[in-house]
């Protein structure tokens, strides 16, 4: 009887305690998840009203009426998310902030223009990045929130099964000689228990335990089980929010890029400004639809949906086509570009628009990363174990070694304080890599001090695959 009591209060203590864990957790959770779509709300909003500002400057009066509605919608969104944000004074904060810079541009760069007047442009650019940099530090605490939940509901979760595991061991030795049936019983479900706990706490989300035995392991093993299930769901809301919101970009994206290209196809009725406005809008627009890209990219990958289509292909063609695509802009910075391919090497058997994504990643970060007048080089030859290596090479600033675990890393950046001046998401590197190891490949980075970094990507020729498949 003392040993049924005893187990009945260490399961109902910890069952307890893990549903608190998981109610706490799913109720913060969902507060971050709502208050960053509140952020980026409030940033599109800021984007039409932008857009109706810049129309407003060519004198168009549906654009002002644009900017009066996109105004009041911002101003029930900015409501929205001051409530959001009560719970966290830093949130709350950074809407704050951000809702006076909001105030800044409008007073000084959108009443003026819709007065007719044209403001000074370094200074509006300074502002509306303002605006959207405090857009960027309320999404980017969100996401932060959410890594401190996750770590501390796991942490918490591993000290309530550690104590429920030791409630269990002691009930069970201090009857072990009256009930060894019991005892016996209920050893297989809890090593499953905390055969799973340690594998849901080492990361691994699809960990589960098999409930069965006695009434209450059983109950603890699905509660556990549905603590694990609530911290998965959690992980694949955040990838589906990703998912959603960048194939929700994709169609106006698309747009705004072609209305583009066709005013330039046209320039004779606009003014020499008006082109360079298009210009703008059709590069910034090239820029975002990178950017949407690569999350799909990692959305898919994180589905397990990013495929790769291999076909025998040349390396020359590759490695120059990737060359072209980045020679304007490489040249327009005063840079220096050597290819170098050497001759006779055999087909890969890869995906040429993938393989020529991971070279043009590589090329890009090469060029943001190295000053003016600086020289790159693009090289391929061959590899020892029927393969070919890739590289890129610049005269960059080079890496520490601390920054090489991290270089491959998702939205990372070498330097955080030259994001703004290099532009970018940190995720080129980190696509390379997962597309690299969809190929069967490899890539590592060195940097000599002082001497820049260099890139290496190691391919499978097609003869490496027909003879492994000749093999198996």
């Amino acid at each position: 009887m003392l040993l049924l009591v005893l187990l009945v209060g260490v399961t109902a203590v910890g069952v307890g305690r893990l549903f608190d864990l998981r109610a706490d957790f799913e109720d913060a959770s969902s507060a971050t998840y709502q208050l960053e779509l509140a952020g980026e709300r409030m940033r599109s909003a800021f984007i039409l009203q932008q857009a109706a500002v810049r129309g407003a400057r060519g004198g168009g009066a549906t654009d002002a009426e644009a900017f009066r509605e996109a105004s009041a919608t911002a101003g029930s969104i900015t409501e929205r998310a001051r409530e959001l944000a009560a719970v966290d004074p830093d949130a709350a904060a950074a809407v704050e902030r951000r809702t006076a810079a909001a105030e800044r541009w409008r007073s000084e760069v959108a009443e003026p223009v819709l007065a007719g007047r044209d403001p000074d442009r370094e200074l509006a650019a300074e502002l509306a990045g303002a605006v959207l940099d405090a857009d960027r530090q309320l999404i980017e605490r969100q996401r932060e929130r959410r890594e401190a939940l996750r770590e501390s509901v796991s942490g918490d979760t591993r000290t309530t099964l550690v104590w429920i595991l030791v409630g269990l061991g002691c009930a069970l030795a201090a009857g072990l000689l009256a009930v060894a049936g019991i005892a016996e019983s209920m050893r297989q479900p809890v090593t499953r228990l905390a055969e799973a706990a340690r594998r849901l706490a080492g990361g691994d989300l699809d960990a589960r335990v098999e409930a069965g035995g006695p009434v209450e392991t059983s109950q603890l093993g699905e509660a556990f089980n549905e603590m694990a299930g609530e911290l998965q769901a959690s992980e694949q809301l955040k990838d589906e929010f990703l998912s959603t919101v960048s194939h929700e970009l994709r169609s106006p994206l698309t747009s705004m890029q072609g209305f583009a290209e066709l005013l330039l196809l046209e320039p004779d009725g606009l003014t020499p400004e008006q082109v360079d406005h298009v210009e703008v809008i059709l590069n910034s627009t090239k820029q975002l639809a990178t950017i949407v890209n690569d999350l799909l990219d990692l959305a898919r990958s994180d589905a397990g949906r990013l495929r790769v289509d291999l076909e025998p292909c040349e390396v020359e063609p590759l490695v120059r086509g990737a060359a072209r695509m980045l020679n304007y802009r490489i040249a327009a910075k005063g840079q220096r570009l050597e290819v170098d391919v050497e001759y006779g090497l055999p087909p890969l058997l890869a995906d040429p628009g993938r393989v020529g994504q991971v070279l043009g990643n590589l090329l890009t970060n090469a060029h943001l990363y190295t000053p003016e007048g600086g020289a790159l080089r693009l090289a391929a030859r061959r590899a020892p174990g029927d393969r070919v290596e890739l590289s890129v090479s610049d005269t960059g600033p080079g890496l520490d070694p601390e920054q090489f675990k991290h270089i491959f890393d998702r939205f990372w950046r070498a330097d955080a304080s030259d994001s703004r001046r290099i532009g970018g998401t940190g995720l080129g590197l980190a696509i390379a890599k997962l597309l690299v190891e969809l190929h069967g490949g490899e890539i590592a980075v060195s940097s000599p001090p002082g001497e820049g970094a260099t890139f290496r990507v190691l391919l499978p020729t097609a003869a490496r695959r027909a003879s492994a498949g000749k093999e198996g």
